[in-house]
């Protein structure tokens, strides 16, 4: 193997719940719910269906799955259903996959509990896909290389500021595509390769594979909680597979230190993310977290980085490193308010300046009657 290869075998230590989403969604009438035993078994449908036509059940079954959301027959569980129409435990039982907790009995479930699932590999066990690890990594490294050089933006800062919505597909995008070939594009490749081309990105020199399989023991299903800046939690009807705090994940990790010295100008490791993880969270946590009344915080906050779904806009972006914290409010409430805003309607953002924070809520969750914000995590040793 060339020498300028580092490699890793990288231990990641979940903290707070991580979502990662496969992109499916399971209704409400494709899991048993398990109140007595706070637990939600996911079914095989094929063998629910064969079960449903083996017992003469087909019609009453079309009725309760084509139920409107008005009626009453919408409010009902499958568990429910199934009892009522003679099928206990002992026959459904056999058409359950896999089972996992609720992440708390605190759970304040509505009449459309939908679940999002954590993505899973082709034998049904959760994993974390390298490209969510390398774009956490991406925004640590982009939000501290501009802190570090902030007077070299003032011209991106500049076209934030005057990006309108307008008959834009895509709102910011230019804007940021240019911020992001500042800090991470240089001649790589052949010169005849102009420079804001992908193949001159220096994060082709960070390699990160997906992680090791996960036990599905290590998932629960956790609620989408809103926290205000006064400390006011706002149960929304989201619920989401998550990976539980004290799962230790394993990630392979490639640092090639002949593509990072274009950047760095020396050899660039894995002590160098940590040391601009650690800057990333601190920045965080003074500029953001610290303006929310009764924030939960995390012991083991060395090498603590955000990662997957659900985290909230401040840990995705690097708004609040290009803006001193005195002007990041402000664009920030003006960006959202303009992704937000429906007709005459403006959006709940507009606002957010009046309070000091933008966004105004912390995205957490319940996990063993604890709240926890989302998708802490931290390289371990």
């Amino acid at each position: 193997m060339e020498d300028y290869l580092i490699n890793y075998e990288l231990k990641i230590k979940i903290l707070t719940p991580v979502y990662i989403g496969s992109g499916y969604t399971v209704g409400k009438r494709e899991y048993i719910h398990d109140k007595s035993k706070n637990l939600v078994s996911f079914l095989d449908l094929d063998k629910l269906f064969k079960g449903i036509l083996e017992n003469g059940l087909y019609s009453e079954y079309e009725k309760y799955f084509t139920a409107d959301n008005k009626s009453r027959e919408f409010k009902v569980e499958l568990k429910q259903f199934l009892e009522k129409v003679g099928i206990g435990e002992d026959k459904y039982s056999d058409w359950i996959t896999y089972s996992e907790y609720m992440g708390s009995d605190n759970l304040s479930l509505q009449n459309t509990h939908e679940i999002q699932t954590f993505i899973k590999d082709g034998y049904g066990n959760p994993y974390i896909p390298g490209s969510s690890l390398k774009g956490a990594i991406r925004t640590i490294l982009e939000s501290c290389y501009i802190r570090n050089k902030y007077k070299e933006f003032n011209f991106n800062r500049n076209e934030v500021i005057e990006e309108k919505m307008g008959k834009k597909a895509r709102y910011m995008s230019f804007p940021y595509n240019h911020l992001k070939e500042k800090v991470f594009h240089r001649q790589i490749t052949d010169e005849k390769v102009r420079l804001e081309k992908m193949q001159n990105d220096i994060m082709r020199g960070i390699i990160v594979g997906d992680s090791h399989p996960i036990d599905k023991n290590s998932l629960c299903i956790c609620q989408k909680i809103d926290l205000s800046t006064k400390g006011n939690k706002k149960l929304l009807n989201v619920l989401r597979e998550c990976l539980k705090p004290e799962t230790v994940v394993t990630v392979p990790l490639t640092i090639d230190s002949k593509i990072m010295r274009k950047m760095y100008g020396k050899k660039f490791d894995l002590e160098d993310i940590k040391a601009d993880i650690n800057m990333f969270y601190k920045n965080y946590k003074d500029e953001y977290i610290r303006k929310f009344s009764g924030a939960p915080m995390v012991k083991d906050e060395k090498n603590a980085f955000y990662l997957g779904g659900g985290c909230g806009y401040v840990s995705k972006t690097v708004t609040h490193s290009l803006f001193n914290a005195d002007n990041a409010t402000k664009v920030v409430s003006n960006i959202l308010n303009e992704i937000f805003t429906k007709g005459d309607k403006q959006s709940a953002n507009k606002d957010d300046e009046t309070l000091g924070v933008s966004p105004h809520t912390l995205k957490c969750t319940y996990y063993l009657e604890n709240l926890y914000q989302m998708g802490l995590c931290r390289i371990v040793d």
